[in-house]
């Protein structure tokens, strides 16, 4: 496999999905000031960017605006 390739198996982003906590990114992202945390519910969080707000769970996120969400690596 060519390390330069944008592309991964699909065992390779099963395996970085795995690692990766999505609500670790997204307060990753707080800290960084690219959203803004507004409030947890169970075990949801939400965040706000100007104008999209994001569920976050374990299980991935999901954007309000545009209804779409995915893990840390979309397909």
């Amino acid at each position: 496999m060519n390390t330069n390739s944008a592309y991964y198996s699909g065992a390779k982003i099963e395996k970085i999905s795995s690692r990766i906590s999505v609500i670790d990114y997204f307060l990753h992202l707080e800290r960084k000031g690219k959203v803004n945390f507004e409030r947890k519910s169970g075990h949801n969080y939400y965040f706000r960017m100007t104008d999209h707000k994001f569920s976050v769970s374990e299980n991935g996120f999901y954007d309000f605006k545009s209804a779409e969400g995915g893990q840390i690596i979309k397909r």
